[in-house]
């Protein structure tokens, strides 16, 4: 699933996406523990990941035309994405 996403962005793009190695092991369906954020995010993104933050891939997304941004379910069944260095599999 994520080579078919990186040959596409690869197609769209003329260039090669940045490498993912932390990706490599995870995939739609995976488990994850959001680690870090990057971005502000309002306080109530904050209390649940403070309180549970696993969740499960359910996409990947391409961020800034280059880079992989994974779509992840959380606890309470919103979801929100993350930059592939703000995660882990779980």
């Amino acid at each position: 699933m994520l080579g078919n996403i990186l040959n596409l962005i690869k197609r769209l793009t003329g260039s090669e996406p940045l490498p993912t190695p932390k990706l490599e092991s995870i995939e739609v369906g995976s488990k994850v523990r959001v680690t870090r954020v990057r971005d502000r995010i309002p306080q109530g993104m904050v209390d649940l990941l403070k309180s549970d933050a696993f969740g499960t891939v359910t996409e990947f997304r391409t961020v800034d035309g280059k880079g992989i941004g994974v779509v992840v379910e959380l606890s309470d069944g919103s979801s929100s994405w993350f930059f592939e260095d703000e995660i882990v599999a779980a």
